[in-house]
């Protein structure tokens, strides 16, 4: 099987939470979250986005999806030091 660059989603958590001073703590109360679990979304550790906590987050912050999630195609990924939530393919389905 060929592998395929899919791209990025970046999490842009940690911008909006310093554009509008929200503290840790106070996102983390907000949104029925661990600390530890908010400062791993800032931190662009997650491997797996569950929804129901971006809904949470979403909430508690006011905000729409996308003010916090972007997806960065592999020809425009950006070369930091930040790490990145690589998409990488499963294995194919059976079709039935």
């Amino acid at each position: 099987m060929k592998d395929i660059e899919y791209g990025h989603i970046r999490i842009k958590l940690k911008e909006y939470m310093e554009q509008y001073n929200i503290s840790i703590n106070r996102l983390a109360n907000r949104a029925e979250m661990q600390r530890k679990q908010v400062k791993k979304f800032m931190r662009q550790e997650v491997q797996r986005i569950d929804l129901c906590v971006m809904s949470r987050i979403c909430y508690a912050l006011d905000c729409r999806i996308e003010d916090l999630l972007v997806y960065n195609p592999y020809e425009e990924a950006p070369v930091s030091n930040e790490p990145q939530t690589p998409c990488i393919p499963s294995a194919p389905h059976d079709s039935q």
